[in-house]
């Protein structure tokens, strides 16, 4: 009985019910295969029966089971009835194929859930990023309208004369009415300075010579 506890359909029986291997090893819950020959009859149609006298509480637990996951723990039940050796060869070919198809659904349902979950957690991800992202992208559009701004601003400057602050000051104003926000003069001396030309970095003015 221990390779039981390995079989697929028991995995899957103690992961999505409250029945254990040994409720059916121990017949608190059992399959009653028809009287041969049980020709059209399919498992599906077996009894699956309680044992007398179970305590309430796991009649109700069993019960519970059965209501959530039906066809699983029939399949659990057919397999442990086939291996205590309970069933004929032809019942038996036929509780595996039940069985089969009741792992195959269980995993296209499970797939199915995962997929419902990703789907669900994609689009509460896109709803919680998209104002960041709008913020984002507008903050970007300013930098570079402000970038090209002060690049046209260096372009005429042919004495060499503006330097990074200066430049941050003319446009400040103008880029936080494009980023829709304030911003403080650092964060626009750092974007022009990335377009500056070198001796725009450098301190101070430089002396006029006559």
């Amino acid at each position: 009985m221990n390779s039981l506890q390995d079989h697929e359909v028991i995995k899957a029986l103690h992961r999505e019910t409250s029945v254990t291997l040994e409720d059916l090893t121990e017949g608190r819950l059992y399959i009653e295969p028809p009287r041969e020959p049980s020709g059209h009859i399919e498992p599906g149609a077996w009894f699956l029966c309680y044992a007398e006298g179970l305590p309430p509480a796991d009649i109700e637990r069993l019960r519970s089971a059965r209501q959530s996951q039906p066809r699983l723990v029939r399949a659990a039940a057919l397999v442990v009835a086939s291996v205590q050796g309970r069933l004929s060869k032809q019942q038996q070919f036929a509780a595996f194929d039940y069985a089969r198809y009741t792992i195959a659904s269980a995993r296209e349902a499970l797939a199915d859930e995962y997929e419902a979950k990703a789907q669900k957690y994609a689009k509460a991800e896109d709803a919680r990023t998209a104002p960041l992202k709008g913020k984002t992208d507008v903050l970007r559009r300013a930098k570079e309208a402000t970038q090209a701004e002060a690049k046209e601003l260096w372009h005429y400057d042919t004495e060499k004369e503006l330097r990074t602050g200066e430049v941050a000051e003319l446009l400040h104003e103008k880029a936080a009415e494009l980023a829709g926000e304030k911003l403080t003069l650092p964060v626009v001396k750092g974007w022009v300075r990335e377009v500056a030309p070198d001796y725009a970095k450098k301190g101070g003015r430089p002396k006029k010579t006559i």
